[in-house]
């Protein structure tokens, strides 16, 4: 406890003035009255003034008669020049002190029990919606958990939050743009590094005091908890404000929904553009962490090797994406490694960064799959899904390749989100008829025109591809017009084909895939 605490609730109880004050924020953790001996450290000393007086103690409140007030002067530039707290009272008040304080010690001891109390809640796996609850019933207020990035993540839902603008808050999801900078005004005039000290954010539009506590993980500010002064507090709430942080932190820790909140700021704002939570204060977290798309980005999605599935092996990939990318921002989910990067050659990557990722497929990345152009923040949701079905279409097809560009696979990915017993409907007749005429024959007129179509209707191309003579190749191609009646001289009919090959190509990798799986 803090001789300020001390003092606002001294203040808060009586109508008291000191006399005269030079209070420094000590740590208090005993009260010692009228007693002589010597100095302990982290006490603070009722000293009630005497001619025999001549102790200088860590902390002391003076009780002194008003004829003694000059008698003591000596006593407290010492402490002073010492850098020591004090406070002198009128003799008269020291039992209406004294009981405030003890009052307030012990309140002190019972807020340290409530918090074992809770501490065993938490061993016992209480959740997040729990421990506030309990929280909010002893401290008489509601209570609201947001994410550093002034998202809220969990409230108390026992006592109803009647401030109007924290109703709508809960309702939307985020702090008002007011609260937010006023926290930001407060950091910056009187920082808190790693520090749980409960402080008070005032708000104009809002009636209610609002006291805060920061909770960090190892030095990093992960959440704040803000106490909703609706109903008045008591001696012990800032003492169970502070502790609490700790408590709530390993509550976050073990729940499933919260794991992003131990990333870093820039990563958790990755993370909420991946799964597109565009909140109202997107913009100003944006501009917090410098990200901009005033120029173009791409999402590349990278595979680990399945040997580098533990944490260590991990953080080393990390670090070796980081010297390929200095300035992207990579994240976690779901086993895959994501990164947000510039364009760099039309909607690509340039030669250079291809083969350092390259490289990389032997240090344990399996593939790399590469959006299209993204130009708007609220694109990299819809990037994120685009790359998924990539990577679902290219473990369809039996592809085996280190890079996949989304636009090489654009047809497979739309192909996806359509209904699969439809696909059919989209198939050339020309496609049956040669795996029909294949199948009886033991000939490859289905593999000849898909290869013909593949090499833009260069025969020379197609030829060499097949590793046939381009005589061979016309007789082909002939027998393919007289089987199905197609015009390969048609613009029309080739996109037609070439989109039919595809349907098929995904449609008997999709049933191989059941057959396998049927086996096993």
């Amino acid at each position: 406890m803090k001789i300020s605490e001390i003092m606002e609730e001294i203040r808060r109880k009586t109508n008291v003035l000191t006399i005269e004050e030079w209070i420094l924020e000590e740590d208090i953790e005993e009260v010692i009255y009228d007693q002589e001996g010597a100095e302990r450290e982290n006490a603070l000393y009722f000293e009630k003034a005497s001619e025999e007086m001549s102790l200088t103690k860590a902390a002391v409140f003076f009780f002194v008669l008003e004829e003694q007030r000059e008698m003591l002067r000596p006593v407290l530039k010492k402490m002073k020049k010492e850098g020591r707290s004090y406070c002198v009272f009128p003799l008269s008040l020291y039992k209406e002190i004294y009981e405030v304080v003890k009052e307030l010690m012990w309140m002190e001891l019972k807020s340290d029990r409530f918090i074992l109390e809770v501490v065993a809640d938490v061993l016992k796996g209480e959740n997040l919606d729990v421990v506030l609850g309990k929280m909010e019933k002893r401290l008489k207020n509601p209570l609201i958990v947001i994410d550093a990035g002034f998202k809220i993540i969990g409230w108390s839902k026992g006592i109803e939050v009647t401030d109007p603008i924290w109703s709508v808050n809960i309702g939307r999801g985020y702090c008002s743009y007011e609260f937010i900078k006023e926290v930001h005004k407060i950091e910056a005039l009187s920082p808190f590094p790693n520090s749980s000290e409960p402080f008070e954010v005032v708000c104009t539009a809002s009636p209610n005091r609002k006291i805060c506590t920061k909770i960090y993980d190892k030095g990093i500010l992960v959440a704040y908890v803000i106490l909703l002064d609706l109903h008045g507090t008591d001696a012990g709430y800032r003492r169970i404000l502070k502790q609490s942080a700790g408590v709530l932190c390993e509550v976050l820790k073990k729940s499933e929904h919260h794991g992003q909140l131990f990333a870093s700021q820039k990563e958790s704002l990755f993370l909420d553009l991946l799964r597109g939570e565009n909140g109202e204060h997107m913009d100003h977290r944006l501009n917090m962490h410098s990200l901009h798309f005033t120029t173009p980005k791409l999402l590349l999605s990278v595979l680990p090797a399945k040997h580098l599935l533990d944490l260590s092996a991990e953080g080393h990939l990390r670090e070796k994406l980081k010297e390929v990318f200095p300035m992207a921002f990579i994240c976690e989910e779901e086993g895959l490694l994501y990164i947000l990067c510039e364009e760099e050659e039309g909607g690509k990557l340039c030669e250079k960064t291809e083969k350092k990722l390259s490289d990389l497929t032997l240090k344990g990345v399996e593939n790399i799959i590469i959006s299209r152009k993204i130009q708007k923040s609220e694109e990299v949701r819809v990037a994120f899904h685009e790359i998924s079905r990539v990577r679902e279409a290219a473990e369809i097809l039996g592809e085996n390749k280190y890079l996949y560009y989304f636009q090489e696979y654009m047809i497979y990915v739309l192909l996806l989100e359509i209904e699969k017993g439809t696909w059919n409907r989209f198939v050339h007749p020309a496609l049956d008829i040669l795996k029909n005429f294949d199948g009886h024959t033991q000939g490859e007129l289905y593999k000849t025109l898909e290869t013909y179509l593949s090499c833009e209707s260069q025969m020379l191309l197609t030829a060499e591809k097949l590793s046939i003579h381009r005589n061979s190749l016309s007789y082909r191609l002939n027998r393919i017009i007289e089987l199905t009646g197609i015009s390969l001289d048609s613009e029309v009919e080739r996109f037609s084909l070439r989109i039919s090959f595809r349907i098929d190509q995904l449609a008997t990798g999709i049933e191989s895939k059941h057959k396998v799986l049927s086996y096993t």
